[in-house]
Parts: structure tokens; C-alpha cells; sequence
């Protein structure tokens, strides 16, 4: 039984277990908000280093690589640390030492 996951967010990742795909197309529609499809890609995020899909989860922290700024690098790398997101944890702080003087 999976726990930590919604029923939207765990489709997607039986959906690229099934394609091999990122979801890209479903994560993108119109009625979520830029807040709920970063939500669902670090929920997506999750189950892939839980589970050990390990072209997932890089797919994953492209993805997110781009969402970080100012207001959540912090949050980012507490996400970054928490799954074991090198590469997210990279861009964070890239962007950590550049925001500061």
C-alpha cells in the first residue's frame, strides 16, 4: 500500500512506470496552478527515490531546477536534502551562493 501519496500524484508515476514518460502533458494543464504542479512534481519526487526510479526522479529535479527562486531555494534544498536530489541540490546552491553578496 502506497501511503504518502494522492491518488493524481500516484497515477502519474504508475503511468511513467507503464511509458517510461514524464507526465509532462498532465502536469501542464490549465487548471493547475504553477503552486499545485510544483506540489505534484516534488510528491512525484518522492515516490521516485522511495521506490528507487532513478530516471524519474532526475526527470523530477529538471523539472524543479527551474521553479527555484528567492522565495523558495530554501524550501527547494530542504527537498533537495530530504530525497536525495544532488542535482536539485546543486542548482540550489549555485543559486544560494549567487543570490547572496
Amino acid at each position: 500500500m502506497i501511503h504518502d501519496a494522492s491518488h493524481s500524484v500516484f497515477y502519474l508515476f504508475i503511468q511513467y512506470l507503464y511509458t517510461g514518460q514524464f507526465p509532462s502533458q498532465q502536469l501542464n494543464t490549465s487548471c493547475m496552478t504553477p503552486g499545485d504542479r510544483m506540489a505534484a512534481i516534488i510528491e512525484l519526487l518522492q515516490l521516485a527515490d522511495e521506490y528507487m526510479i532513478d530516471h524519474l526522479k532526475e526527470m523530477c529535479e529538471a523539472e524543479l531546477d527551474d521553479c527555484v527562486d528567492e522565495t523558495n531555494v530554501e524550501d527547494m534544498l530542504q527537498v533537495a536534502d530530504r530525497n536525495n536530489a544532488f542535482q536539485l541540490r546543486a542548482v540550489c546552491m549555485h543559486f544560494l551562493r549567487n543570490l547572496r553578496p
